[in-house]
Order: structure tokens, then sequence, then C-alpha cells
């Protein structure tokens, strides 16, 4: 039987596995609400972290795009995004089946 650390390290290995590049040194997988169009960031990983790329991702968003972060599982992503004014809370998946924790930025209009 698998620890619960060895269960994560697979869960992440395959979520890198389906993640695709989405801005210089960083892969994600992403996609868009249908029900209101906001982003929905699924996963997002830095190449070299540290380097500041999914920082500068993040500033790249536009404003008046509604963005949620889900399961955000790393400090040091939950510091960024609080620091760019995302707030944590609880979102319906699309599917809207279940609430799951989330960082979410308003699109200014």
């Amino acid at each position: 039987m698998k620890t619960a650390s060895e269960i994560l390290d697979l869960l992440e290995e395959n979520m890198r596995a389906q993640a695709v590049p989405i801005a210089q040194g960083v892969l994600g997988i992403l996609f868009r609400d249908p029900h209101d169009g906001a982003l929905i960031v699924n996963y997002v990983w830095a190449e070299r972290e540290g380097a500041g790329d999914v920082g500068r991702w993040l500033d790249a968003l536009p404003a008046e795009l509604t963005v949620r972060v889900i399961a955000v599982t790393s400090d040091r992503l939950a510091g960024m995004l609080a620091r760019r004014g995302y707030k944590h809370c609880h979102v319906l998946t699309p599917s809207g089946d279940r609430w799951c924790p989330a960082y979410v930025r308003r699109g200014r209009r």
C-alpha cells in the first residue's frame, strides 16, 4: 500500500504529464468556465522554481478576466496569489457537483 506522500507524488507526476507550456518557463492546465468564461487554472508549475516566471505570467493576465486558481497546494503559490489580490474562497467545480478551495481574482470591467 502506498503512503500519502507517494500518492501525492504520483498525482503531481500525472498533472505535470498533462501540463502544456502557457508562458516562458511556465507549464499549466487551463480551461474556460463554460458558464461565465472565467479562466480556470487547474495546475501551474514553474520549470525553474524561483525564477519569477509564474509571477510574471500572473501579472500579464488581462485585468478584465476573472481567474480561478483551484487546488493550490504550494505555500509559495498561495503567497504569490494573495499578494496580487486573489481572495481565498470556495468555488463550485465547472461540473457544478462539488465545492473546492480556490484563489479568485474578479475581472475588472
